[in-house]
């Protein structure tokens, strides 16, 4: 078995200038999916990914390793902000629901069914 331990480094992961500066002149940006279990090192993360995903003014890569352990998710913004998201077998089933509950919010009607027949 593998145990994940609570209250560790990555859970208090802030937002700062130094880190700000080193996101904009980092060439990528990797973060998984137990980083982002707590709200201030998931607030920081994701922006640090927004920062370099292809809509910023600083682009570079953008990893998102899903990891479904300890009741994890796949996290929405992980997967839209990523250039490249890293699952398994197992993950692939979760990120795919997540991708299919997204696209049933997507306003195009070509999810209407009948409308272009």
């Amino acid at each position: 078995t593998y145990s994940i331990a609570g209250n560790v480094a990555w859970d208090h992961i802030g937002w700062t200038e130094e880190l700000a500066e080193l996101v904009r002149k980092a060439a990528a940006v990797c973060h998984g999916t137990l980083a982002l279990r707590t709200k201030v090192s998931e607030n920081t993360i994701l922006k640090a990914a927004a920062l370099k995903s292809r809509r910023s003014k600083s682009p570079g890569l953008v990893v998102y390793d899903v990891n479904l352990r300890g009741g994890s998710r796949v996290h929405e913004y992980g997967v839209r902000n990523a250039h490249w998201v890293k699952v398994n077998e197992a993950e692939y089933r979760a990120l795919d629901d997540l991708i299919e509950r997204m696209m049933d919010d997507d306003p195009w009607p070509g999810g209407r069914p009948g409308l272009f027949r």
